[in-house]
């Protein structure tokens, strides 16, 4: 079997979900000497490697990726890698913002404790700076983006581009939400009910107004992206990515406790789904349904997981 033909065996065990001997094959074929062959090996080994077990190995992939486009002038592949060297470093910034809670867990509640060791107070300063540093990257490498497909993006291709910036967005949503929530010991007790996540109170208790107004602009910009994603694929009629984008915002919104608003995507996506005969999105979106019945219970307690319902 030729790489040519791997490329394309590997493409079809990635759309089927047999991602282990995909990525056995991907491993290969990114060994190859032809600069082409080993760019699409990296584009897909995207989509099987861990992104949080193996983040800054993804990051690594998409800079060398840049590098290859760069040189063979694989101007469709630039501008995917760039969107993925942003989400590997928004990623990045997640984990540290995670690690910066657990540093100020006490903080977070009782003004006047600051640190238990120096050694902690010297490493959330360092966080706070890298953080501002990666904030900067990503939102250089959004203009670059941009800018990129307004020269070279047709509608097929600039829906991919908002699709990723969306996924981008969506990243900082949460990592502001985590980073500027204030704690207390009544407030985030009635916070954390989901009654109060679902008429959107919890925003006025954990929030003041500056982090409300911060958290408030990141969501409209998510949803934003994948409102432009959605219109540039309706242009080409691109069928299949029309129905994930439906998905994937279907997915942000549930997060959010609007449940309405994520079953309307959904009713538009599976049928879509159906349509394209695509069983792993179908399954997908059936698992959601039932998410949303069953109004989000059972998944991860962040006011808890912050320490903010401290006493």
């Amino acid at each position: 079997m030729n790489e040519e033909t791997k490329i394309l065996k590997a493409q079809q065990l990635v759309t089927a979900g047999d991602l282990e001997p995909a990525e056995k094959l991907m491993r290969e074929l990114y060994k190859s000497k032809n600069p082409l062959i080993k760019l699409n090996a990296i584009l897909l080994l995207d989509a099987v490697v861990n992104p949080v077990e193996e983040n800054e190995k993804l990051l690594k992939l998409a800079e060398e990726g840049l590098t290859i486009a760069t040189q063979i002038g694989a101007m469709d592949a630039f501008g995917i890698l760039l969107c993925r060297k942003a989400a590997s470093l928004a990623a990045r910034l997640g984990l540290m913002t995670h690690r910066k809670s657990c540093l100020n867990l006490s903080a977070s509640v009782f003004n006047w404790i600051e640190f238990a060791l120096e050694d902690n107070k010297q490493e959330f300063e360092y966080i706070v700076a890298e953080g501002k540093r990666i904030n900067q990257q990503t939102e250089d490498i959004e203009k670059q983006v941009l800018a990129h497909i307004e020269e070279y993006g047709d509608s097929s291709y600039k829906s991919q581009i908002y699709m990723s910036l969306g996924e981008l967005y969506s990243s900082k949503f949460m990592q502001a939400k985590a980073d500027l929530m204030q704690g207390g010991s009544f407030k985030t007790m009635v916070a954390n009910q989901y009654w109060a996540k679902e008429i959107g109170i919890e925003k006025y208790l954990l929030f003041d107004r500056k982090s409300r107004r911060i958290i408030h602009t990141l969501w409209k910009q998510c949803v934003r992206y994948f409102e432009m994603c959605i219109s540039e694929s309706l242009k080409v009629n691109d069928q299949q990515h029309i129905a994930f984008a439906y998905y994937n915002l279907a997915i942000k919104y549930c997060l959010e406790f609007r449940f309405k608003k994520s079953k309307g995507l959904l009713n538009k996506a599976e049928p879509i789904a159906e349509k394209l005969n695509e069983r792993r999105l179908l399954q997908q979106i059936r698992d959601l349904r039932k998410n949303i019945e069953n109004k989000n219970r059972g998944g991860r307690d962040w006011v808890k997981e912050f320490g903010l319902d401290m006493p």
